[in-house]
C-alpha cells in the first residue's frame, strides 16, 4: 500500500493511499488478514490494533477482554446476570443461554418451560416427594409449596404424623371407628382394620348385633343379657344374664337367683331353690312338682320330694301328705306327733286320758281317774262300774242306768241330726260332701266318746280307724 501523502508518524498510518479499503467488521490489521476477537463485543475491534473498540463479550478488562466473566455473568463487559432458570445460575458468558440446563424449567439451554405439575429441579427430572399435599413442590428447590401429607414440619415435611392423625400437616384425627385408633397418615383410611365396625379401611358400617371388636369378628360374650354388648369394647351395656357386676359379668349368680344381673329367684318349685342362672329352670329337679325342669305340675297324691320321687309314709292319714316336706298333712294313721307321725301307738302310749288316732279320743269317763291305754281299755274302773271300757254298772240301779243310757244315745243321735242339718245348709256349694262328712264323723265320734256311750262297743278292734269307719256306715244308714 503507498501512501499519496502524508501518514502517522508513529504508526505509519497512511492518511491518504492509493486504491485502499477499510477492513470489513471483524477483520484488522495489514490487508484486513486478523480476525477480531470472540471476546470482542459483536467481535468488533479497531482494525489497526485488533483491539476490542466496543468492549467485551463474555469478558472483562476492555478493550483487552483477557478476564472470563464471573460465574452467573455474561455478555457485554460482563453486565448482565444469567437467568434463574439457568441450573446454579450457570449460563454461556456470550450467549447466556443455560449451560448447565435449567432450574425449575425445561427445554434447555433456553429453560422456557415450566416444570410439570409434581416434577421440580435440573431440567424438571425430580418428582415432588410423596409427603406433599397433592404432590405439589416449588420446582426450583422441591419444598411442599402446599404443605404436607401425613407429614409435619412443612415445608419440609420430613417428620411423620403422630398417632391418630392424619392428613394435610396432620391436622386430622383418626376416626372413632379404626381399630386402635389407627389410620393411614395420608387418606385417613383404618390400616389396621375397623374397632366396632365392618368394610375396612372405610369403616362406616357397625357391627351387627351380638358382634364387636376388629371388624366385628368377636361375639359378645354368653352372660351379656340378650347377647349385646358395646361394639367397641365388647361390655355388656344392657346388663347381665346369669352374672352380676355389670358390664363386666364375670360374677356368677348366688344360689337360687338366675336372669338379668341375677335379680330373680329361683321357683320355690326347685330342688334346693336351685336353677339354671340364665333360664331359670331347675337345674336339679323340683320339689313338690313333676315334669322337670318347668316343675308346674304338682304331685299326683301319696308323693312328695324330688321330682315327686317319694311315697307319702304309711304313718300319713290316708296315705296324704305334703308334698314337698313329706311331712303329713291330714295327721297320722295309728302313729302320734303329727305332722311328723313319728310316733307308733303300739309301743308308745297317749297321754294319760287320751287314746286313738293321734290320741285325739278322751278315756271313759267311767275309768278310774280317766285312764285308759291307747286302745281306750280302763286301767281300772270306777266304783259301781266293771267290764274292760267299765262299761257294766255293778249294783241295783242297773236297769235305770241302761235306760238312761239308751235315753242319752237317743238324745245324741237328735244332736247329731240337727247338727248334720244345718251344716249342710251352710256348706259352701265348692265343699265335697266327702269333706264335710268326715269332720262332722269326727266330731260325733268324739261326743259320743266324751259321754262315754258306744266308745267300748267301737274299740273292741284295735284300730281307731275302724271306729271310724264304724261311725261313717252308722252315718250313711
Amino acid at each position: 500500500m503507498e501512501c499519496s501523502g502524508s501518514c502517522h508518524q508513529e504508526t505509519g498510518t497512511c492518511f491518504k493511499c492509493l486504491g485502499c479499503t477499510v477492513c470489513p467488521s471483524g477483520q484488522w490489521g495489514p490487508d484486513c488478514t486478523n480476525q477480531c476477537s470472540t471476546a470482542c463485543y459483536k467481535r468488533s475491534c479497531d482494525r489497526t490494533t485488533g483491539l476490542c473498540d466496543k468492549g467485551c463479550q463474555g469478558f472483562t478488562n476492555a478493550p483487552y477482554c483477557n478476564t472470563t466473566c464471573p460465574s452467573g455473568q455474561w455478555g457485554p463487559n460482563c453486565t448482565n446476570q444469567c437467568n434463574k432458570k439457568c441450573y446454579n445460575g450457570s449460563c454461556d458468558r456470550t450467549s447466556g443461554v443455560c449451560d448447565k440446563g435449567c432450574d425449575g424449567f425445561t427445554n434447555p439451554p433456553f429453560c422456557n418451560a415450566v416444570c410439570p405439575s409434581g416434577q421440580w429441579g435440573l431440567n424438571c427430572i425430580q418428582q415432588c416427594s410423596e409427603n406433599c399435599y397433592n404432590g405439589s413442590c416449588n420446582r426450583t428447590s422441591g419444598v411442599c409449596d402446599k404443605g404436607c401429607i401425613g407429614f409435619t414440619d412443612p415445608p419440609f415435611c420430613t417428620s411423620a404424623c403422630r398417632r391418630g392423625q392424619w392428613g394435610p400437616n396432620c391436622t386430622n384425627q383418626c376416626s372413632r371407628n379404626c381399630f386402635n385408633g389407627l389410620c393411614d397418615s395420608t387418606t385417613g383410611h383404618c390400616s389396621q382394620g375397623c374397632q366396632g365396625f365392618t368394610n375396612p379401611p372405610s369403616c362406616d358400617t357397625a357391627c351387627p348385633s351380638g358382634q364387636w371388636g376388629l371388624n366385628c369378628i368377636t361375639q359378645c360374650s354368653i352372660h351379656c343379657y340378650n347377647r349385646s354388648c358395646d361394639r367397641t369394647t365388647g361390655a355388656c351395656d344392657k346388663g347381665c344374664n346369669g352374672f352380676t357386676d355389670p358390664p363386666y359379668c364375670t360374677t356368677a349368680c348366688p344360689n337360687g337367683q338366675w336372669g338379668l344381673n341375677c335379680i330373680n329367684q329361683c321357683s320355690i318349685n326347685c330342688n334346693n331353690r336351685s336353677c339354671e342362672s340364665t333360664s331359670g329352670l331347675c337345674d336339679k329337679g323340683c320339689n313338690g312338682y313333676a315334669d322337670a325342669p318347668f316343675c308346674s305340675i304338682v304331685c299326683p297324691s301319696g308323693q312328695w320330694g324330688p321330682n315327686c320321687s317319694n311315697q307319702c309314709s304309711k304313718n300319713c292319714f290316708n296315705g296324704s301328705c305334703d308334698s314337698t316336706t313329706g311331712q303329713c298333712d291330714k295327721g297320722c294313721n295309728g302313729f302320734i306327733n303329727p305332722p311328723y307321725c313319728d310316733t307308733d301307738l303300739k309301743t308308745t302310749d297317749c297321754p294319760a286320758g287320751f287314746h286313738g288316732t293321734n290320741c285325739s279320743l278322751q278315756c271313759s269317763s267311767n275309768c278310774n281317774e280317766n285312764l285308759c291305754n291307747r286302745f281306750g281299755l280302763c286301767i281300772s274302773c270306777k266304783a259301781g262300774f266293771a267290764g274292760l271300757y267299765c262299761e257294766r254298772v255293778t249294783d241295783t240301779d242297773y236297769g235305770v242306768y241302761i235306760f238312761t243310757s239308751v235315753v242319752g244315745v237317743v238324745a245324741v243321735v237328735i244332736v247329731v241330726a240337727a247338727v248334720l242339718c244345718r251344716r249342710r245348709k251352710k256348706q259352701p256349694k265348692h265343699q265335697s260332701q266327702d269333706e264335710s262328712n268326715d269332720g262332722t264323723l269326727l266330731q260325733v265320734y268324739q261326743s259320743v266318746n266324751k259321754l262315754n256311750v258306744f266308745s267300748h262297743l267301737n274299740e273292741e278292734t284295735t284300730e281307731p280307724d275302724e271306729v271310724e269307719a264304724g261311725l261313717r256306715k252308722s252315718h250313711e244308714l
